[in-house]
């Protein structure tokens, strides 16, 4: 929710949300939901569940986040609880971007800023 006086981001799994600020730096406004991120692995196991690692850590083998809305089979192990954010804004907040993993498994948060910073002052066709 972007208001007027502040950000508020809710965020359940592996989307993310990216401030761009003046300059084209990037400021993250939510963290990734991963199995391997050690507060998250720990509460994975406090449930009962496990992390197994394959192509990537997985939660019972199988999803690749530890949060999810949906994927009902896999509670209590996966939670659908969001983490919050509350970022005040300032007249250096330039633009928001919320992906999904699509582009943050193949673009870091600065070069996406970056871009999109570029694409406002008409430096990319």
């Amino acid at each position: 929710v972007v208001g007027k006086e502040e950000v508020v981001v809710a965020n359940c799994g592996d989307c993310r949300a990216v401030l761009g600020v003046s300059g084209g730096a990037a400021l993250p406004l939510s963290r990734d939901h991963k199995p391997e991120r050690p507060d998250e692995k720990e509460r994975v196991e406090a449930a009962g569940g496990n992390v197994v690692n394959w192509d990537c850590s997985r939660v019972l083998g199988v999803l690749a986040t530890s949060r999810s809305i949906g994927d009902y089979y896999l509670k209590p192990y996966v939670s659908a609880e969001p983490e919050v954010t509350v970022h005040k804004r300032s007249v250096s907040d330039e633009f928001l971007i919320i992906a999904s993993d699509g582009l943050w498994d193949v673009v870091p948060n600065e070069l996406a800023c970056e871009l999109v910073s570029k694409c406002f002052r008409g430096q990319v066709r």
